[in-house]
């Protein structure tokens, strides 16, 4: 019988949250101090959608490098986990 190599497996275990990142507009000009501060209303596009915390920042970086990963966390029946989990998927 032939030996093949065994490929270890990492978990993420922990948290995930949905993230919402505004697209600024490419034609807003200055820098970041000067663009946004506070009580300063600057009109953004469309939300993109993203996960983050451990699970989603860990886990899909090391799938990003090829290892194979679980990620492991509780979700509730709710909106914002449908909308996650489908972006945590590898």
């Amino acid at each position: 019988m032939v030996n093949q190599a065994q490929q270890d497996i990492a978990m993420a275990a922990g948290c995930i949250c949905l993230n919402n990142t505004p697209v600024f507009n490419p034609d807003i000009k200055g820098s970041f101090s000067t663009v946004l501060f506070p009580e300063k209303l600057v009109n953004v596009g469309k939300a993109v959608p993203g996960t983050g915390r451990a699970i989603a920042k860990t886990g899909l970086a090391l799938a990003r490098l090829g290892i194979d990963v679980l990620l492991n966390g509780k979700v509730g029946d709710e909106t914002i986990s449908d909308v996650s989990i489908p972006l945590a998927e590898l």
